[in-house]
This record gives C-alpha cells, structure tokens and sequence, in this order.
C-alpha cells in the first residue's frame, strides 16, 4: 500500500510541476535537489522522502500536504512525523497503535 501511495504522491506532483510549467531540472535546482531525486520522487521510486523536503515541494507547487499525499478527507500529517515513510505507516493502523 506504502508503494502505491508513492506513486499517487509522485504523480500528484509531476503533475503540479506540469501545470506551473517547470521542468524538472528547474524545480530540483529550486529546491537545491538532484533532478534524479525529483524523478525517483515522481516515479514513487523514493521511499525516504522527508516530509521538510514534501513541505517545501508542496509550498512551491501550491499543494496542500493533504492533496500531496492524497489523504482521505480528515486525516492529517502529524507534526512529529519526520519521513513519509512514518506518515505513511500512521495512515494505514489505527490511531492506538501508531503511538
């Protein structure tokens, strides 16, 4: 599941990046990243995916969190979480035992 919620995240934002018409090249440099790593992120190819690094994409895409990660209406990102990874495992068990 952890798999395809990547590929959902990467393809949510190649097609933000498309629609604010930046190539990849441009938004890795932007971002100070490597555009192979912005291609494994768009390809869901990047499972240690920060969420600072997500936040930073989101904010320059204009995406919220939520529409990133393609969340089901009310779950939210909780502030303690720091890879998406951890995020991810949150979103799949019930609230007790991700604690």
């Amino acid at each position: 599941m952890a798999d395809d919620t990547l590929g959902i995240l990467g393809r949510h934002i190649a097609a933000a990046r498309k629609r604010a018409s930046l190539t990849q090249v441009d938004l890795a440099r932007e971002l100070g990243i490597h555009e192979i790593t912005l291609s494994r992120i768009e390809n869901g190819k990047l499972s240690g995916l920060k969420v600072a690094l997500l936040v930073r994409l989101a904010l320059r895409l204009n995406l919220s969190l939520d529409e990133a990660l393609a969340l089901p209406g009310g779950l939210k990102l909780r502030a303690d979480i720091t890879t998406l990874s951890e995020a991810l495992y949150r979103c799949m068990v019930p609230t007790e035992a991700a604690d």
